[in-house]
């Protein structure tokens, strides 16, 4: 209603004008014919134009009360326009959707408890191998005399994940993180364990045992039962063989 009432105020306001300047181009053809009779000349012609133009406005927009009248008809209908979508709405069937919503709602909410449910068994399993892995180690480095056999670890993110690595004081001998020694040793002492175990006997080959101190050389001499090949390197030109 506000932007009807602000067009009605325009239009009036342009109707006002319009007589206005209608006004005073008669007021001003008037006072021209009093002085003498100028109807043929330009100057009157073109006053005489223009006042029929502004006179042709004013037709045009008529009597402003019809003009209200075209609006109010034109509000009438969009009022009742209004109405009818409002009672569409009002009246349209939401039934089956809200049952589909209400479906979708379920289902997410299932797929949540499996995935709950599955992290859970992940979770128990992770236990369970952990565990078993904790049993095995305990039987497995029963076999061994100076390794332990690491089975698992925790990754950096805190998850578990299964490992083989054999160690010496705490240390992994796969790798220079520990010395050079405590590797040749375990060496030795896996190969030990592994003939434990199947029951096989065979040659053992110590190489580099120049890196070994005498009471190293001495221990591992002790921990193998069967025989050991053991290869030095020293400053002699020619190749030594030695029994014992």
């Amino acid at each position: 209603m506000a932007r009807l009432e602000k067009e009605v105020k325009e239009h009036n306001e342009s109707l006002e004008m319009l007589e206005s300047a209608k006004s005073e181009l008669e007021c001003k053809l008037n006072q021209i014919e009093d002085l003498t009779d100028i109807t043929e000349t330009a100057e009157y012609k073109d006053l005489q134009d223009k006042i029929a133009e502004k006179e042709k406005q004013l037709q045009n927009y008529g009597d402003i009360s019809e003009y209200r009248e075209r609006i109010r008809e034109k509000e009438k209908e969009l009022r009742k326009s209004l109405l009818h979508c409002e009672k569409t709405l009002a009246f349209a069937n939401t039934e089956e959707d809200e049952k589909r919503l209400e479906a979708l709602k379920g289902a997410k909410l299932d797929a949540v408890q499996k995935q709950a449910d599955a992290e859970k068994v992940l979770d128990m399993l992770n236990e369970l191998n952990m565990a078993k892995n904790d049993y095995l180690s305990d039987e497995i480095n029963n076999k061994f005399d100076l390794v332990k056999w690491k089975l698992w670890e925790l990754n950096k993110s805190g998850t578990y994940k299964n490992v083989c690595i054999p160690m010496v004081d705490g240390k992994s001998i796969l790798t220079t993180k520990s010395n050079k020694g405590n590797r040749i040793l375990g060496k030795a002492d896996i190969c030990c364990g592994i003939q434990k175990i199947t029951g096989i006997n065979a040659p053992i080959w110590l190489d580099d045992c120049e890196s070994l101190d005498a009471e190293n050389q001495k221990n591992i001499r002790n921990m193998v039962d069967g025989q050991l090949i053991v290869l030095i390197v020293n400053n002699e030109e020619k190749l030594k063989v030695e029994g014992k």
